[in-house]
C-alpha cells in the first residue's frame, strides 16, 4: 500500500503519474513537510495527511499555493524533501498544461 499521484485527461487518460511512496515513507515526509511548513500547509493536510488516500484531488486553483510550498521544499536540506519537492513542482507543471486536478490514488 502507498500513495501515488496523478493527472488524468477529460477522458480519463492517465497524462502523468507519480509514486509519493509507501505508508512509512509519506509518513516520514509528512514529519519533515510539517517542519517547515506547519500543520496547516496544503502539502501536508492536502497531500501527506495519509499514506493510502485515495479518490482525492488537489484543483487546478489549488495549484498556486502548493507550488509555492513546493518551492520551499525544494530548498530543504534533506534530500528525500528535496527530490519530493521537485517531483511534485513537475507534476504541478503538468496538471497547469493540461488544466487538471492531481489525484491521489
Amino acid at each position: 500500500m502507498g500513495l501515488d499521484v496523478a493527472i488524468f485527461d477529460k477522458d480519463d487518460r492517465t497524462l502523468a503519474t507519480k509514486r509519493i511512496g509507501n505508508v512509512e515513507h509519506v509518513a516520514f515526509l509528512r514529519d519533515l513537510a510539517t517542519v517547515s511548513l506547519g500543520s496547516k500547509s496544503m502539502v501536508v493536510s492536502k497531500m501527506l495527511y495519509n499514506g493510502t488516500h485515495s479518490g482525492d484531488s488537489l484543483a487546478v486553483a489549488d495549484l498556486d499555493q502548493l507550488s509555492r510550498e513546493l518551492l520551499l521544499l525544494e530548498g530543504a536540506p534533506e534530500q528525500e524533501m528535496k527530490a519530493f519537492g521537485r517531483d511534485m513542482l513537475e507534476m504541478v507543471r503538468i496538471a497547469r498544461q493540461y488544466e487538471r486536478p492531481l489525484c491521489f490514488a
